[in-house]
């Protein structure tokens, strides 16, 4: 019993490893510029993938870890404090993800693009961060990275202007979906009001899907906060889409109780999600008491034109030795039709945004 049971546990583990080295063979070739083509067994489960496994790499020039459960690739890069690429398995290219590829190194403050974390309200930087502008750089500075059991990455940043420091754990989950699992740890300084705030770029899509709340228009449930121009905002029933169209800059927030953005690019959604909670979010208004805790922004007509799906946690009172914890989901659904304007589309959309 016992050659039989160390047999099946060598079997597991040498299959992990096997993975791991095509996974990172993959994209050492290939810089991470894309995401590879890859081959897995075919008694993965369909929705949930493989057994998750991370692998060293490299985007461009940089080090970085690929996570990967058979359904979807997401490569995170410590040296920039985010995730960089994020796609589906297989045959498929596209990173959904948005990259400088025009960033100064030379510049104090760089836009590289990906998903990170920033503390909100941006209105209180001043005090939050040392500045109105750039961010505070201690947010995405990684001090300590760590690979832990069961193909999960940790990352330690350092310690912000307002005396926070974040703890970041990727991974894939039971369902399948990748996590974004952001912590903020008061270590320091004087209390301090604040929301985690998860930014996370995209190459622009056709649209982007979100659920109102039960009886409202979207014109009751968003406020622009930046931009001149009208949102193309379409509605059905309990669900509305943001459709990008050449215009300057703008940013609208959103005022709902279900926490989900989705990108539609051809027949592909890429889907975000936090868990419901009855809190009060940031950028509280008379109109909008609860606040916001969720926001699209268009960066508009520039030489790289991006998107900002971006979520809020509750705001929450950071004293010394208190820390709060906001999980972000992600995964990648494939749809039936690509076309906008098809009930099908509308129907099969909401029943994954309901989930």
């Amino acid at each position: 019993m016992r050659v039989t049971l160390f047999s099946m546990r060598a079997v597991k583990v040498l299959f992990l490893y096997f993975v791991a080295f095509v996974i990172a063979s993959c994209y050492f070739q290939i810089g991470i510029d894309a995401s590879p083509s890859l081959s897995y067994p075919a008694n993965c489960d369909p929705v949930t993938g493989c057994p998750a496994v991370i692998a060293a790499a490299k985007f461009q020039s940089h080090p970085a870890f690929a996570l990967n459960n058979g359904a979807t690739n997401a490569i995170v890069v410590p040296e920039l404090g985010r995730v960089m690429a994020f796609s589906s398995s297989g045959e498929s290219t596209f990173n959904w993800l948005w990259n400088n590829s025009l960033s100064d190194k030379n510049q104090s403050w760089q836009n590289w693009g990906g998903s990170k974390t920033w503390l909100a309200p941006q209105s209180d930087w001043a005090q939050i961060a040392g500045a109105k502008w750039p961010p505070d750089s201690a947010w995405t500075k990684v001090i300590k990275t760590e690979v832990l059991t069961g193909g999960f990455l940790q990352t330690t940043s350092a310690l912000s202007h307002s005396g926070i420091r974040f703890i970041h754990q990727y991974g894939h989950d039971e369902n399948g979906n990748f996590f974004v699992k952001q912590t903020a740890e008061k270590i320091s300084g004087k209390p301090l009001q604040s929301a985690l705030w998860s930014v996370t770029q995209i190459n622009p899509p056709d649209a982007v899907f979100f659920l109102l709340n039960s009886k409202s228009t979207f014109r009751q449930s968003i406020l622009q906060v930046q931009g001149k121009a009208d949102p193309q905002i379409r509605q059905k029933g309990d669900l509305a889409w943001y459709i990008p169209r050449d215009q300057p800059a703008l940013k609208i927030n959103i005022d709902t109780t279900a926490p989900v953005l989705a990108a539609l690019h051809d027949n592909q959604l890429f889907v975000l999600r936090a868990k419901t909670q009855d809190a009060v979010y940031p950028e509280a208004t008379e109109k909008h008491p609860h606040g916001f805790p969720l926001a699209i922004f268009d960066s508009g007509e520039i030489p790289q034109r991006y998107l900002e799906l971006e979520f809020y946690s509750p705001l929450e009172t950071f004293q010394h030795g208190s820390a709060w914890t906001f999980t972000i989901k992600w995964n990648i659904y494939t749809l039936s039709t690509s076309d906008l304007t098809s009930p099908k589309l509308w129907t099969e959309v909401q029943k994954i945004l309901k989930r």
